[in-house]
């Protein structure tokens, strides 16, 4: 694994492309990355979207290889801490409620249980690609990144079991208060 800086005026003008290109898209993951946002992994020390912005920005990147990033997206690395928010499901019960949905409206499936058994990260990934000739991020999430959802169909509610056989490894974990 070869590792080496990124300088920070590529990633904050990265980061400033995402912003002004795919408004929606930046301002989505901000908020899905805060305390109570709900669903995956979160960053509790942030309580806005400013907050944990800002921290991107001043966080010191290097290029990170890992299997699960491919299709020509490039991984980056800092020591920025979160929570992650997937579980496996080798790690649960054959009988427990598994929903399958697509929040994104990608039209891939993400498996979803209730949980609150998040696992601290000491680090952040950012995944970063081509979006019409411009460097966007794609995601960034505390921890390892893991292989994108390639599964489709209705969303539902099925077990443990089930959703193993579709093919499903990782749930991401819905906070319920």
């Amino acid at each position: 694994m070869v590792l080496y800086f990124f300088t920070r005026m590529d990633i904050v003008e990265i980061i400033n492309t995402t912003e002004n290109k795919l408004t929606a898209h930046w301002d989505g993951t901000l908020s899905m990355r805060l305390p109570n946002s709900g669903l995956g992994s979160i960053y509790p020390q942030f309580d806005t979207k400013e907050a944990l912005k800002e921290a991107l920005l001043n966080a010191k990147w290097v290029k990170y290889s890992h299997p699960a990033i491919g299709g020509g997206a490039v991984g980056f690395k800092a020591e920025l801490p979160g929570e992650v928010g997937m579980i496996s499901l080798d790690d649960l019960n054959n009988n427990c409620e598994v929903r399958l949905v697509d929040p994104k409206q990608t039209g891939f499936l993400s498996a979803v249980v209730d949980g609150n058994n998040y696992v601290t990260s000491s680090f952040t990934v950012m995944i970063v690609g081509d979006n019409d000739g411009d460097l966007v991020v794609y995601t960034f999430h505390p921890g390892d990144p893991v292989e994108r959802s390639a599964i489709t169909g209705e969303e539902r509610t099925v077990t443990v079991s089930q959703a193993r056989e579709l093919g499903f490894g990782l749930a991401k974990i819905e906070l319920r208060n």
